[in-house]
């Protein structure tokens, strides 16, 4: 006997499978999980960016899971607070912190736009970019150790969602610094829609999560995204993937000391 297949059925095949691999290609760009094809050169596509807040979820439930092993283990708030924080820079590869310590060593070396860019690039690390990484990490440690137990969850989800979407609403707006550069794949033909997807979908999943008040932290990413873009707009001509990286980090900075204040 043989299995024919028609044409709808090909044809939902191949957008489950396109599918598939943009939500694989943005969960490759923002994390080192392992996933299905990993090994090979996954080619980034800006459909993709859609997948980064859905990404950003992966990230948080990886992390609110852990907390609550730990806190299950009797580990201390302060305690499982460092570790969590750990976990999140080994899962993204030390991606986004990377990008913080980057951007602020050029940002603050007060020379030229295209010396900024070469600084971006310098694989060292300066007394900058290094204090930018020790002040996020003990202030992610202090912010998540304060937040009630009962919201460590939300907070976690909230944080990785809004700082993955604070990067697409950054990569829309505004320029690439580079004429190259893997973000640069993800930004070319990225269309408004997709964005607005992308909008839609981290809005209802943060009102699901906080209510109201996933809106109103949601207007604060957008702000804090807004505003660093702005500033790397005015120092090199626009953003980089360096810039993106801290975008992320000082977003979720920004919406779990929201939530220690909430």
């Amino acid at each position: 006997m043989t299995v024919t297949f028609s044409n709808d059925s090909n044809f939902g095949i191949l957008c489950v499978t396109s599918i598939m691999n943009s939500f694989f290609s943005a969960l490759s760009f923002l994390s080192v999980l392992p996933l299905p094809g990993r090994t090979g050169e996954r080619r980034p596509l800006p459909a993709a960016v859609f997948w980064f807040p859905v990404a950003g979820l992966v990230i948080g439930a990886i992390l609110a899971a852990a907390n609550i092993i730990l806190a299950a283990l009797g580990l201390g708030a302060l305690a499982a607070a460092a570790v969590i924080i750990v976990l999140m820079f080994i899962i993204t590869g030390g991606l986004h912190a990377d990008g913080l310590a980057d951007t602020f060593d050029a940002f603050f070396s007060g020379k030229s736009k295209d010396e900024m860019l070469v600084i971006m690039r310098d694989p060292h690390i300066g007394s900058m970019g290094t204090l930018a990484i020790t002040s996020t990490v003990v202030l992610k440690v202090a912010f998540l150790s304060s937040i009630a137990p009962a919201q460590t969850t939300n907070a976690l989800l909230v944080a990785c969602m809004l700082g993955r979407w604070a990067m697409v609403t950054a990569m829309f707006l505004f320029p690439y610094a580079r004429p190259d550069g893997k973000p640069k794949t993800f930004m070319d033909g990225l269309r408004g829609r997709t964005v607005l997807a992308a909008t839609a979908l981290s809005a209802g999943t943060a009102f699901a999560i906080a209510g109201i008040t996933g809106i109103v932290l949601m207007c604060a990413a957008a702000i804090t995204a807004y505003a660093f873009a702005s500033i790397a707009r005015k120092k090199i001509g626009g953003i980089t993937g360096d810039c993106l990286g801290a975008i992320n980090e000082i977003t979720e900075l920004v919406i779990l000391l929201a939530f220690t204040i909430i």
